[in-house]
């Protein structure tokens, strides 16, 4: 992740703890635990769309767009200014994430809002 730039080495005093979880297929998946940091975190929700409102929205449009939205979560850059409140310990130091990460309160509304936004 840190040659990816998805994270980068911090200085912050404040880091989150990290562990690995086995997958099924046997993989290790790292995990930050973000508990604390969520107990903090101004509820911000955004409700699912209504999809038959959607379909309906469609109406007679004959060319559609694809997303591949299998790393979204990767593709939405946090602000510099709030980069330390995602601090996590490792056995190799302090880091901090650069993108959104999965498991922050809020990471699954900016994420939707962000498909709703034009490009």
């Amino acid at each position: 992740m840190l040659e990816q730039g998805f994270i980068s080495v911090s200085d912050s005093c404040y880091g989150m703890p990290t562990f690995m979880v086995a997958k099924k297929d046997g993989i290790h998946q790292i995990v930050q635990d973000f508990r604390e940091l969520n107990k903090y975190t101004v509820k911000d929700v955004i409700p699912l769309p209504d999809i038959k409102q959607a379909i309906k929205g469609l109406g007679d449009k004959i060319l559609f767009l694809k997303f591949d939205v299998c790393k979204g979560y990767n593709n939405i850059q946090i602000v510099p200014e709030d980069r330390w409140k995602t601090g996590f310990k490792t056995h190799r130091g302090l880091f901090k994430f650069n993108v959104m990460p999965f498991g922050l309160y809020n990471a699954p509304g900016t994420f939707a809002r962000g498909l709703g936004e034009d490009v």
